[in-house]
């Protein structure tokens, strides 16, 4: 099998699913300017040690590198504007990646399952962060999350069983449900002023976070919020 590609200049377009389940690709160069690659492009390709992308691309198509289990260190572009879902999910051998500074919205799955993934750099500018987007990030200790965020969604860090320590930006008005649950090295977080609701479950199994500072305009929690935090000694 190939294991080895070098994408010439002269190729204008790669469609999607090109190399999907190349079982034996360990690298791949692209020389040419091609703005975009298809979804699912690289999936299954579970020896994919390195990727040079494109200099001039725009998206991480969907699910371009699911499955790439080898996987562990790729740089994006600075052109690149979008992330889709499911980008990177179950890639247990990547440890780093650094967030284009144009990417608004982190979406749905990109990073599930990234057990490797320690080291995750986020831009200002960035909006969202979606359902799930760093669930089961097992090895994710710390984060910093930008001032610009506005959303994080249902299960975004569910599961990230290293994670210690978070702050919440000034802007968040909802705590969706289960943002937390399985976090069970959290020990300190601090909610922002602008909170005002916390969904289903968002700390449900922390069961080393033992304090936190619940926002005035709180006015109800949820089931389970709290479920399984049997060192919790301190709600201010």
């Amino acid at each position: 099998g190939i294991e080895t590609i070098t994408i010439p200049r002269s190729v204008a377009t790669v469609r999607g699913g090109a190399f999907q389940a190349c079982k034996k690709l360990q690298s791949i160069k692209f020389e040419n300017d091609t703005t975009e690659l298809g979804n699912g492009m690289f999936s299954s390709c579970e020896q994919l040690k390195s990727v040079y992308l494109p200099a001039k691309l725009k998206k991480i198509d969907v699910g371009m590198f699911t499955y790439c289990t080898s996987l562990e260190y790729i740089e994006l572009p600075q052109t690149i504007t979008e992330i889709c879902i499911n980008a990177f999910e179950n890639c247990k051998s990547l440890k780093s990646i650094a967030i284009p500074k144009a990417v608004t919205e982190i979406k749905a799955d990109t990073f599930w399952d990234c057990t490797a993934l320690s080291d995750v750099q986020l831009s200002e500018g960035l909006q969202t962060i979606e359902m799930q987007a760093f669930g089961n990030c097992e090895s994710l200790q710390n984060i910093t999350l930008p001032k610009t965020l506005q959303k994080i969604g249902e299960e975004a860090f569910a599961s990230c069983t290293k994670l210690n320590r978070i702050e919440i930006p000034e802007g968040i008005t909802v705590i969706n449900m289960g943002t937390f649950c399985g976090c069970i090295a959290l020990e300190n977080v601090k909610l922002p002023r602008t909170v005002r609701e916390m969904g289903h479950s968002v700390f449900s199994g922390c069961k080393n976070l033992q304090k936190i500072t619940i926002p005035d305009g709180v006015k109800e929690l949820s089931m389970g919020t709290f479920n399984g935090c049997e060192n919790l000694k301190q709600i201010y």
